[in-house]
């Protein structure tokens, strides 16, 4: 998987990437609890291709990527017992 395109600079470019976006996310999931913030992991899968997706482009207009995000933070906010909202 090419995380970067263009010029990859060296053998184990993409892998130094990875690492380093996936311990941001972990940083910021230790550090929420000292601010009182609940984290939650969602699956994402299946937010891009639905219905709901191509609704909320057109109804708000936004672009595919923001749409997503909306969808999954919808989806998080869903799960931890706020059925507001739906």
């Amino acid at each position: 998987m090419w995380v970067r395109g263009g010029d990859r600079g060296h053998e184990n470019y993409n892998h130094k990437v990875t690492i380093f976006r996936s311990s941001i996310i972990e940083r910021i999931a230790l550090k929420a609890p000292l601010y009182s913030i609940r984290v939650g992991y969602v699956n994402p899968k299946g937010t891009t291709n639905s219905v709901e997706h191509d609704e909320l482009m057109r109804k708000y207009r936004l672009d595919r990527h923001t749409a997503s995000a909306y969808l999954i933070a919808l989806r998080g906010l869903n799960t931890n017992g706020n059925k507001h909202y739906e």
